[in-house]
């Protein structure tokens, strides 16, 4: 996606480059859940203002796994083993964040703030790139 300005004196479009995009590193089993599961909300304990198109980056993270693989089998959710870590897996539209009680009711719902997520579209090919904490900015992601 390029980026471009409208230039109001001449009535052109001028290309200025790539646009970044705004990123989220989550822990891997979440983030596969996002992209190739029914996992359409993100729990956060920190609201934001963004609305649009995120990068889901999955972590390196495993501390959480084993109880992120436990839940998602009791809601009848199968996640593979070869998932992607330390990568950009896709992205989706963040529409709405709320706070848990005004969250839909959706078993990946627990808050205490909820990113309401649509239109997952994973990366054909996962772009490895380290993870950052909070929202971040990632190139070269359509």
């Amino acid at each position: 996606m390029e980026r471009s300005t409208f230039d109001r004196t001449q009535g052109e479009l001028f290309d200025t480059g790539p646009k970044p995009m705004k990123c989220l590193t989550i822990d891997p089993v979440w983030a596969w859940a996002i992209i190739h599961g029914p996992k359409r909300i993100e729990n956060r304990s920190w609201a934001t203002r963004h609305r649009g198109p995120l990068a889901i980056h999955a972590g390196k993270n495993t501390t959480r796994e084993a109880a992120a693989r436990e839940f998602c089998a009791s809601i009848g959710l199968e996640v593979p083993e070869d998932i992607p870590r330390g990568a950009v897996v896709g992205v989706v539209n963040v529409v709405d964040v709320v706070r848990r009680e005004e969250a839909p009711d959706d078993p990946f719902a627990t808050g205490p703030v909820c990113w309401i997520l649509e239109d997952p579209r994973p990366l054909e090919t996962p772009i490895e790139i380290p993870g950052q904490q909070t929202l971040w900015d990632v190139e070269g992601v359509a």
